[in-house]
């Protein structure tokens, strides 16, 4: 019934309800997922500078899906999205440059979309940008905060995969001051969030010492 209302509300022109019937048939969420009718509403959304339906055939262009894949035509939505304020798009562009999908590897420019999503309160770019300094030394002088400090933020949003790594970060007295207790506290969190490394990770902790 919910896509049934979105899918009337879309056909009468409503934008946010088009960016969502895109996401509905792409994802196959309340209906039979269908790449084709995805495509078509996240073009017509964007074709009314829709950022939701923007972001969603960027994502379809950098994964292939129903089209030929192509980092290029992604990024260059991407970049309009970002202008038109999407966080998101920011975090995907960092992450282009990070991994070089149709870009030069650049971890600086990588760092600077991740840090201007990161310090607007975009979850996901707040954990990027800490996992790319972890293990870029030369770019943690460049950042207004650790490494470590990006990965609890985004822990202390509800992030799980945040949440595990604050745990390992603690247990090893990586880049923080070592603090086991602390680091189980975080594994709790992380496993109540549903991350399965976390579980595992408590499931040793939990174990007799047989030595």
């Amino acid at each position: 019934m919910a896509f049934e209302t979105a899918l009337k509300q879309a056909q009468s022109g409503d934008p946010l309800a088009i960016a969502n019937v895109g996401k509905s048939y792409r994802d196959g969420l309340g209906v039979a997922q269908n790449l084709a009718e995805a495509f078509h509403w996240f073009t017509l959304g964007w074709s009314q500078h829709n950022i939701d339906a923007g972001n969603g055939l960027a994502f379809m262009h950098f994964n292939g899906q129903f089209v030929e894949q192509s980092y290029e035509k992604a990024r260059d939505i991407y970049i309009q999205t970002a202008e038109l304020g999407s966080l998101g798009a920011l975090g995907n562009l960092g992450w282009m440059h990070q991994k070089g999908h149709g870009v030069p590897v650049d971890a600086n420019l990588a760092q600077s979309y991740m840090h201007k999503a990161a310090t607007r309160g975009h979850c996901p770019s707040q954990l990027r940008l800490g996992l790319l300094m972890r293990t870029n030394a030369e770019l943690r002088p460049l950042c207004d905060k650790s490494a470590f400090d990006w990965i609890k933020i985004a822990a202390e949003a509800q992030n799980a995969a945040a949440a595990f790594m604050t745990g390992v970060m603690l247990e090893n007295g990586e880049l923080t001051q070592q603090d086991r207790t602390g680091a189980k506290m975080w594994f709790e969190r992380a496993a109540a969030l549903g991350s399965k490394p976390a579980q595992n990770k408590l499931k040793k902790l939990d174990q007799p010492d047989l030595a």
